[in-house]
C-alpha cells in the first residue's frame, strides 16, 4: 500500500507566471524562486517545465544550483547568499551566479578571480532595512566601491523588503534607500519585489522581480490513500493518547500519511480531509505514518477510495491557506515541510 502523493499542476504554474508577466509587463524579467526543492514541490520538474517561461532562477545553496545544472537546466541561477571559500570553483564550472555583500568576500573572490581567470557573475545586496544578508545602506558605499572597482562581473544589484505584503511605512523608507544607493549604479539588473510586494508596491519592479509563492499558489493537490477501514462502537479511544473518544458508533480511516511526512500534529482533532467530495474530521493524534478520520456508521467510502488533504482554493480538501492558519504556520512552511517520501507527480 503506498504512501502521499503530490500531484503538481505545472500548466497552472505557467499560468500564475503569466498572470505576472501581464502585471509587470513585458520589460520586467521573472525570477521563479525554486529554493528548498521549489518550496517542497519538485524544483528539478517545475524548472524544466518553465524553462520557456521564466529569466532566472533563484536558490539558496550551490548544492541547489548544481541538482538543476546536472539535470541539464541551463536557465540563469543565482545564488540568493554568499558561497562558501571551499565552493567557489564551482561557481564558474556551473555558471552560477552569486550574491556578495561583504567587502572582504568582494576582495576575496576578485583575487580569485584573477588567479584562476573565472568570469565570477555577481549581484550586490543592500540591506535596506530587512536587517538580514546585505552591506547595509547606511554604511554600504566602501563596499560599494570594492565590487566596482572589482574584476568581478557586476550583473545585478538587489535588496528586500521586511513587510511587502502590508502598507507599512517601512516599505517607502526602504525603496528610498535603495534607489538612492544605486542610483549611480547603471547598466545592471535592480531587483527588489518578491511575490507580494509585485501587487502592494509597484515603484519596486524595476528589471527584475522574484516570485516564489505566487507562482505555485493553487497548483497542486496532496492525497493519501485509505489503508484500513474500521467500525467501532460509542466509547472508543482512539489513537495516542487516547485524546479523542467516539460519541457515536462509526467507521475509522486509517491514512496513509503522518508527521514524518509533513503534516503537521497541529491538525490533530483540528483538520479534515476530503473524501467522494465531502469532509471528514481528523480524530486522534496525528501518528509518524498514519492518522485517522472519523467516517458514518454507514458509508460507500472502501479502502479504494483516495483521501484529498490538500487542494487548491474552492476544492474538496484543506486549502494551502486553511491549514497553514490551522497550524500557525505559513502556507511557505507547510510546502516546505512536506518531506520527499512523498511521491512528486508533475503534470505538464
Amino acid at each position: 500500500m503506498g504512501f502521499a502523493k503530490l500531484n503538481i499542476d505545472c500548466t497552472k504554474i505557467k499560468e500564475n507566471i503569466a498572470n505576472i508577466q501581464t502585471e509587470i509587463g513585458n520589460k520586467t524579467q521573472v525570477l521563479l524562486v525554486a529554493k528548498a526543492n521549489a518550496y517542497g514541490l519538485g524544483a528539478v520538474e517545475i524548472c524544466q517545465s518553465l524553462r520557456d517561461h521564466i529569466h532566472y532562477i533563484g536558490v539558496a545553496t550551490i548544492t541547489e544550483a548544481r541538482h538543476l545544472r546536472n539535470n541539464n537546466i541551463h536557465t540563469p541561477i543565482l545564488l540568493l547568499s554568499e558561497p562558501e571559500e571551499s565552493d567557489w570553483a564551482l561557481i564558474s564550472a556551473h555558471d552560477i551566479s552569486i550574491t556578495v555583500y561583504e567587502k572582504d568576500t568582494i576582495i576575496k573572490l576578485n583575487e580569485h578571480a584573477k588567479k584562476t581567470n573565472a568570469k565570477i557573475k555577481t549581484h550586490l545586496k543592500i540591506d535596506t532595512g530587512m536587517t538580514r544578508l546585505g552591506t547595509h545602506w547606511n554604511n554600504c558605499q566602501e563596499t560599494i566601491n570594492e565590487w566596482q572597482n572589482s574584476e568581478l562581473v557586476k550583473e545585478g544589484v538587489y535588496s528586500h523588503f521586511a513587510n511587502s505584503n502590508t502598507t507599512h511605512e517601512l516599505n517607502a523608507s526602504q525603496l528610498t534607500r535603495f534607489n538612492n544607493e544605486t542610483q549611480p549604479l547603471t547598466g545592471l539588473i535592480k531587483h527588489f519585489s518578491n511575490s507580494d510586494s509585485i501587487t502592494h508596491i509597484k515603484d519596486a519592479h524595476f528589471n527584475l522581480v522574484r516570485v516564489g509563492l505566487n507562482a505555485y499558489q493553487n497548483s497542486f493537490t496532496l492525497s493519501a490513500p485509505i489503508r484500513q477501514i474500521q467500525t467501532v462502537p460509542k466509547g472508543t479511544p482512539i489513537g495516542y493518547g487516547s485524546t479523542y473518544t467516539t460519541d457515536e458508533a462509526c467507521q475509522i480511516a486509517i491514512i496513509g500519511m503522518g508527521y514524518a511526512d509533513g503534516l503537521s500534529t497541529q491538525l490533530s482533532n483540528n483538520g479534515y480531509v476530503a473524501i467522494q467530495n465531502d469532509h471528514y474530521p481528523i480524530i486522534g493524534k496525528i501518528c509518524m505514518d498514519m492518522f485517522m478520520v472519523k467516517l458514518p456508521k454507514e458509508t460507500s467510502i472502501s479502502s479504494t477510495d483516495t483521501v484529498i488533504i490538500l487542494s487548491p482554493d474552492h476544492r474538496p480538501g484543506m486549502s494551502l491557506e486553511e491549514m497553514a492558519t490551522k497550524t500557525q504556520q505559513n502556507p511557505r512552511e507547510v510546502m516546505t515541510r512536506l518531506s520527499q517520501r512523498i511521491t512528486r507527480q508533475p503534470l505538464t
